[in-house]
C-alpha cells in the first residue's frame, strides 16, 4: 500500500521527483523523525533545504513507515550508482513470495489483513538531474560552427572516444566528453557527434587558433581549424579575453600594469605585451591569454627545413619588454590555523584526485603533540610539546638510519578537505610508516585521500613502538607503556585543538592496524582514555591478541636481553639498567632489538604491560567485568598478517648474528620469525623450497636468497597496499561519515562487503 502525497514545486526548482523507490548506494547521511511530532510535508521541506545547502548532495530519499509508532526518514544522496524499483516495473503480484529486492507487488486488502507485512507508507527519490551537466558547462562556451575553418588535409592532434548508446543518453555522453576535456590539460574543444546507431563519438582537440599569427594583423580574429565540421561543440573561453590599449602610459608602467591584470585573473596563463604595427598609431597592446595554443615559428635561427609558414610577423615583439610572457606556476596555497597556547600553524593546500574529480585538501604536517623523546626522555611518558616543524617516522625494528626515521617522532599530520562543514567527523589513525616511506615513496596511508573521499578531518599520528615505546622492567624507573601514553597524549591534543580545523571533538574515531591495533584496543578499557574517542576501528589486531599485554616477567626478560646485547654491565638495579639503555645510540639500540626479534618468534615482541595506570589489569578481565568504555567498534583481521614486512627484514639476520656461513642457523631464525613449529604450512613450504635448491651457504648464496625474497615480496607488498587502500576507502565511505544529529535516534544501514578483499595466506 502506498499513500500518495503531493508537494508543491515552488521550492523544488532544481529537484525532480523520480518514479524509483530505492537506491543501491550513495546515502551518506540519514535523519529520522517521529511521525507524531511532524508531518511528511515538513520533513520533505527540511530534507530539501538540507540538500540545497550541502554542495555534496545530489538528491534525497524520503521514507515513511509504521515501525515504532511511525517514523519519517530523510536520506541525503551523493553520486548514487543505481536506482531501483521503478513504478513502471511489471507487477508480479501473486506469482511468488516477496523475494525480490523490490518485493513482489503485494497489495493491501482491508478484508484480508492476515499475513500483511507492509510497513512502508511512502517512499520516493528526488534528484538534481541537471546539476552535474550545468556545473561542467559553466566552464565551456558554445563554439560557433560558422567561425570554424575545416581543413581535412591538416593533421590535427586529437583524442577520440566511443560512448555506447545502450549505456549513455545523449546528455550523459556530452557530460562525459566535457569532463574528459576538463581532465586533459591541452583540450580546448570538445565535439560530440551522433553518426552511428550504436555509439556517440567524443572528439577532443587542442587550441588550433594561431592568434597573433605571423601572416595577419593582430586585430584580425583567428578561427579554430578542425578536420571536419563540428556537430555539438563547446570550447573553453576565447584566447584573448582582454585586449587593453596602453597608449597613455610609459613603457615600464604599461608592462607592470599588464602583469598585474594577469595576476588578478585566475584564468590567465600569460600575457602578450606587443605593438601592432598596422594599427593606427602603432598602439601598444596588453593581451591576457587563457591558453597558448600550439607554439610554432620560434624566434631563433630559421632554416629552409621549416614546414610552417613563418613569414615575418605584423606584430612587433623583438624589443624588450615587448613579447609574450608565460605566467609562472602559482605557489602552493598556504593556509594558517591559530592554535591556542601555541600560536599560528602554517599549512599547505594540495589537490587530491578522486577518479575524474579533484578536491582541495589542506595539510598540516609535522605538528608536535609532545616533546622529542630523546636522551633523558627516552622510555619516559610524553611531555608537553614545544613547537617544531620537523616530520619524522618513528624508528622501528629493521629500519636503517635515514632522513625518514628518527627517535624524535612524536608528531601528527592533519588533513582537512575544502568546503567542510563545522563539527565534522574526525578519524585519528595511529600509523607508523615503514622506514622505506619518503617523499618519493609515500607511506601506505594517504590521509589527504581519506579526507577527500570521506569529507572528514583525518589525523595520522606517529607514536613510539617496540623497545622505544614499551621497554619495561616493571619498576618505577622503567614502567613501560610509553607508546600507549603517546596515543593518549595525541587524543588529548585532538580534543583540545581539533575544533580549530573544523573537526568535532565529540565525533572522534580511533583507527589502527596490526600491532598498532593491539595497542589502540587498550583504550577501550583504559581509564586514562575515557571521553577521548567515541568509535574505534581495528584492522589486523585487537584487545584479544596474545601480544596485546605482556606479563611483567616476560617484559623484564626482554629488557635484560636487550641490555646484554648492548653491552650494559649486569645489574639488578633498574635505575642503572635504564641509564645504560638511555645512553646507547638510537641506531645501536634499534639494531639490537631487531636482532633479538629475529630469533624470538612472532609473538615475542615488546608490548604494553599492566602498570596500574593506563593498563590496570588484563583486558579480558575488564571485558568480563564490563569495565570498558561504550563505543561503536569495527574489527577486521587477515590470516598471516604482517609476514610480508617480517620476511623482508629477516634477510639481514646473518649479518646481525655474525655467522653468515651457517645456513642451518639462518633457516632456523627464518622459520621462527615466520611462526616457528606452529607456522602455517604454506609459509614453511616457501622457506623449505629455497633450501631444497641446494644453494650455496656462502654470502653470495644469501645474496641470491635476498634478491629472490625481494622479488617475491615486492609484488605481494604492492597487492597489500591495494588491499588496505580498498579497506580504508570502504571504511571511510560507509562508516565514518554516518555521524549525524538525529532528532530521535541513530539509525545505521547494514554493513555488507566491508573489508571484503584480503590477501590469502601470504
Amino acid at each position: 500500500m502506498q499513500l500518495r502525497h503531493e508537494f508543491t514545486t515552488q521550492a523544488q526548482k532544481t529537484f525532480e521527483r523520480l518514479s524509483f523507490r530505492k537506491v543501491s548506494s550513495g546515502v551518506y547521511r540519514t535523519m529520522v523523525f517521529a511521525a507524531e511530532g511532524t508531518t511528511l510535508t515538513d520533513v520533505h521541506r527540511f530534507c530539501h533545504d538540507e540538500c540545497t545547502r550541502n554542495t555534496c548532495c545530489d538528491g534525497f530519499v524520503l521514507n515513511q513507515n509504521v515501525l515504532n509508532g511511525g517514523t519519517i526518514m530523510c536520506g541525503l544522496l551523493s553520486y548514487p550508482d543505481m536506482l531501483l524499483c521503478s513504478e513502471a516495473d511489471w507487477d508480479v503480484s501473486g506469482l511468488a513470495k516477496a523475494n525480490r529486492i523490490c518485493g513482489a507487488g503485494v497489495t493491501y486488502n482491508k478484508l484480508q489483513k492476515q499475513g500483511q507485512n507492509i510497513n512502508q507508507l511512502f517512499l520516493t527519490l528526488y534528484l538534481i538531474l541537471s546539476h552535474h551537466i550545468d556545473a561542467v558547462k559553466e566552464t565551456f562556451v558554445a563554439l560557433d560552427s560558422s567561425a570554424v575553418v575545416v581543413d581535412s588535409e591538416r593533421d590535427i592532434p586529437s583524442l577520440q572516444y566511443w560512448i555506447f548508446k545502450h549505456q549513455f543518453s545523449a546528455q550523459e555522453a556530452q557530460l562525459w566528453c566535457l569532463k574528459r576535456c576538463e581532465e586533459e590539460e591541452l583540450c580546448h574543444v570538445a565535439d560530440v557527434r551522433d553518426e552511428s546507431s550504436v555509439y556517440f563519438t567524443c572528439a577532443l582537440y587542442p587550441d588550433t587558433q594561431v592568434c597573433g599569427a605571423y601572416d595577419k594583423p593582430l586585430r584580425q580574429a583567428c578561427s579554430p581549424v578542425l578536420p571536419q565540421q563540428p556537430h555539438t561543440s563547446l570550447t573553453v573561453p576565447v584566447l584573448f579575453p582582454q585586449r587593453k590599449s596602453m597608449c597613455l602610459l610609459c613603457v615600464c608602467t604599461r608592462f607592470r600594469e599588464c602583469e598585474r591584470r594577469c595576476d588578478e585573473d585566475p584564468c590567465c596563463r600569460g600575457i602578450g605585451y606587443v605593438r601592432d604595427t598596422q594599427s593606427p598609431g602603432s598602439d601598444l597592446l596588453c593581451l591576457t591569454l587563457n591558453s597558448f595554443g600550439i607554439q610554432t615559428c620560434g624566434e631563433g635561427e630559421r632554416t629552409t627545413w621549416r614546414v610552417q609558414d613563418c613569414t615575418p610577423s605584423k606584430v612587433e615583439t623583438g624589443v624588450y619588454p615587448l613579447g609574450w610572457y608565460e605566467k609562472p606556476e602559482p605557489k602552493a596555497e598556504l593556509t594558517s590555523v591559530f592554535i591556542p597556547a601555541h600560536g599560528t600553524l602554517q599549512g599547505e593546500a594540495v589537490t587530491t584526485l578522486l577518479g575524474s574529480d579533484r578536491k582541495t585538501v589542506r595539510q598540516f604536517l609535522g605538528v608536535p603533540y609532545a616533546r622529542p623523546p630523546i636522551r633523558a626522555l627516552r622510555f619516559a611518558p610524553p611531555q608537553l610539546a614545544e613547537w617544531s616543524v620537523t616530520l619524522s617516522s618513528c624508528l622501528q625494528p629493521g629500519a636503517v638510519e635515514s632522513s625518514a626515521t628518527s627517535e624524535d617522532c612524536l608528531y601528527l599530520n592533519i588533513f582537512v578537505p575544502s568546503g567542510i562543514v563545522r563539527s565534522a567527523a574526525v578519524l585519528v589513525f595511529f600509523h607508523n610508516p615503514s622506514g622505506e616511506a619518503s617523499n618519493d615513496t609515500p607511506s601506505l596511508l594517504d590521509g589527504s585521500y581519506l579526507a577527500a573521499v570521506g569529507n572528514i578531518v583525518v589525523v595520522t599520528v606517529n607514536t613510539r613502538v617496540a623497545a622505544f615505546g614499551f621497554l619495561s622492567t616493571g619498576s618505577t624507573a622503567l614502567p613501560g607503556n610509553a607508546g600507549l601514553q603517546d596515543q593518549i597524549a595525541a587524543l588529548k591534543w585532538v580534543q583540545e585543538n581539533i575544533e580549530a580545523f573544523g573537526g568535532d571533538p565529540r565525533l572522534v574515531t580511533v583507527g589502527a592496524e596490526r600491532s598498532g591495533a593491539d595497542v589502540a584496543s587498550l583504550h577501550l578499557t583504559s581509564p586514562s582514555s575515557r571521553g577521548l574517542f567515541h568509535r574505534m576501528l581495528l584492522m589486523g589486531g585487537s584487545v584479544f591478541s596474545p601480544a596485546s599485554v605482556l606479563s611483567v616477567s616476560i617484559a623484564q626478560g626482554q629488557a635484560e636481553a636487550l641490555a646484554r646485547e648492548l653491552g650494559c654491565p649486569p645489574s639488578s638495579d633498574p635505575e642503572q639498567l635504564g641509564s645504560c639503555l638511555r645512553a646507547a645510540p638510537a641506531q645501536d639500540l634499534n639494531a639490537a632489538q631487531t636482532k633479538l626479534l629475529s630469533v624470538s618468534g612472532p609473538l615475542q615482541a615488546w608490548g604494553p604491560v599492566v602498570d596500574g595506570v593506563s593498563v590496570q589489569g588484563k583486558p579480558s578481565m575488564a571485558l568480563m567485568n564490563a569495565g570498558f568504555h561504550r563505543a561503536d567498534l569495527l574489527l577486521g583481521s587477515s590470516a598471516e598478517d604482517g609476514l610480508i614486512s617480517r620476511a623482508k627484514r629477516i634477510k639481514n639476520f646473518e649479518e646481525l648474528q655474525g655467522r653468515a656461513d651457517s645456513k642451518t642457523a639462518f633457516y632456523e631464525a627464518l622459520s621462527n620469525s615466520l611462526g616457528g613449529d606452529d607456522a602455517n604450512a604454506f609459509v614453511k613450504a616457501a622457506a623449505t623450497w629455497f633450501y631444497s635448491m641446494q644453494h650455496s651457504p656462502s654470502p653470495a648464496g644469501y645474496n641470491v636468497f635476498s634478491q629472490a625474497l625481494n622479488n617475491a615480496t615486492s609484488e605481494l607488498q604492492c597487492l597489500q597496499k591495494v588491499f588496505i587502500s580498498i579497506d580504508l576507502f570502504h571504511i571511510v565511505q560507509n562508516v565514518l561519515n554516518l555521524y549525524f544529529s538525529s532528532p530521535i535516534y541513530t539509525q545505521y544501514p547494514i554493513m555488507t562487503n566491508v573489508l571484503k578483499i584480503k590477501p590469502r595466506n601470504i
